[in-house]
């Protein structure tokens, strides 16, 4: 952080100083959200794919018999 000897540092200085922590702990944030997004939205791809709402192929060809994870 920048040194003000003493004096109360005028807004654009405290901004200067903590904009980019604000920025970065943002960028860390979403980062983190879209991550989980994704792990969770693929979860339930999986599942949706072998209850056979979601066909990676006809249903006749492949046909598992009840296969599960």
């Amino acid at each position: 952080m920048a040194d003000h000897e003493g004096k109360m540092p005028k807004p654009r200085e405290v901004l200067k100083d903590y904009l980019p922590i604000v920025l970065d702990l943002i960028k860390t944030t979403s980062l983190v959200l879209i991550a989980a997004s994704g792990i969770h939205i693929g979860h339930h791809v999986h599942e949706m794919t072998h209850d056979g709402v979601i066909w990676r192929d006809p249903p006749g060809e492949t046909d598992h018999g009840g296969h599960s994870h």
